[in-house]
């Protein structure tokens, strides 16, 4: 029988490689038949005991032969029911191995979680500063996206060694055993050998937008200090510039200095002609002022006349405007300068029908004086 629970556990009608029945499909079988089919069909290797023994069951009137179809009828059910069995079996089996599994990595977690216990119960605060230092740096770079993968901190609590691999898995944070140990006290304060997950997780983003808000800070008393020091240089510069320029410039002049550039003025109006102006014209005397380099260059490029030093001082000094400024303030006053010009041109047209023609323009600047 424990032959024939086999062979009916194996066999499955219509599967692949299933035998040819054909035999069975009669109405009965004598026994010596039975015999060879139950080898030809199943694989049955029967002593003629064992044979008697199984005839005795399916042929309980003891005529010699079988009845095929209640052979068959029984030997399926019968495999299908050791196979439902042998399933039941192999599920409770299965049961019983993962709870084993489950038992024993629970005490060897345990016996873990024990020893990653002791080996951070010690640290120095040298751990715990570079510890912190990783930790900012990684909040400082991190920014939440939809790909990050953060179960792990899902659960409720986190063991140290577990904490310490979803440190590196998700911030690329690696740490030794005494910063680990550093971390733990400092995230888990009551000691209680776990590090809770929303605290922990809630504390590292803030930390990350403290430092980068630092960053930010910083970035801007830099940006105005910068921009303060900038100023400085530009206003060094322009006081530089303008040292240079007065350089250029003489106040400091005598009678005749300023008889100098009176005959300079005189000359600029009695020799000026209208076609000598450039494609600019008078555009340049538009502006209210003139600092004493701009006047300089102004004369320069209008009425092709170079002043020195001296010459330029007093003309900036007899044209400046009319407030109390020291020299290097000095600016010409650009509409009392045509005023000026036109006046000058208007006198020296005159005297050019009087002026006798052996005449020296400095005895003409003597008339022009008195008059």
């Amino acid at each position: 029988m424990s032959k024939l629970v086999e062979a009916a556990t194996y066999f499955e009608k219509g599967g692949p490689g299933a035998p040819n029945l054909d035999a069975f499909e009669a109405k009965t079988m004598p026994a010596f038949i039975f015999k060879e089919q139950l080898r030809r069909a199943f694989r049955m290797d029967l002593t003629f005991l064992e044979l008697a023994a199984i005839m005795s069951v399916f042929d309980p009137e003891g005529t010699g032969e079988i009845v095929c179809i209640y052979f068959m009828q029984r030997f399926c059910r019968t495999g299908m029911e050791e196979r439902v069995a042998k399933e039941k079996r192999w599920r409770v089996m299965q049961k019983q191995a993962n709870q084993r599994a489950e038992a024993q990595k629970r005490e060897k977690q345990e016996k873990l979680d024990q020893k990653m216990l002791l080996s951070v119960s010690t640290y120095a605060q040298e751990d715990f500063e570079t510890a912190m230092v990783k930790l900012s740096r990684s909040a400082i770079m991190y920014h939440k996206s939809p790909s990050d993968t953060l179960d792990a901190f899902e659960a409720e609590s986190l063991a140290p060694h577990i904490f310490k691999e979803q440190l590196k898995l998700a911030f690329n944070i690696k740490v030794t055993m005494p910063e680990l140990g550093a971390l733990m006290s400092y995230f888990d304060p009551k000691g209680k050998g776990s590090v809770h997950s929303k605290d922990f997780l809630n504390s590292f983003l803030r930390l990350g937008t403290e430092e980068r808000d630092k960053i930010r800070k910083g970035w801007r008393d830099e940006d105005i200090q910068k921009r303060e020091k900038d100023a400085r240089l530009t206003a060094e510069r322009q006081e530089l510039k303008i040292q240079k320029q007065l350089s250029e410039v003489q106040f400091q002049f005598a009678e005749d200095d300023f008889d100098e550039s009176l005959m300079t003025f005189i000359k600029i109006c009695h020799q000026f002609e209208q076609r000598q102006l450039g494609p600019a014209g008078w555009a340049a005397f538009t502006c209210k002022s003139f600092s004493p380099i701009e006047f300089r260059e102004v004369v320069k490029r209008t009425f092709d006349v170079r002043l020195a030093p001296r010459v330029l001082g007093a003309l900036v000094s007899y044209f400046q405007i009319k407030v109390n400024r020291d020299d290097k303030d000095k600016r010409v006053n650009s509409q009392f300068f045509l005023q000026c010009f036109v006046q000058g041109r208007t006198t020296t047209e005159a005297f050019k029908g009087r002026r006798d023609e052996d005449e020296s323009l400095w005895e003409y600047h003597a008339k022009l004086k008195e008059e």
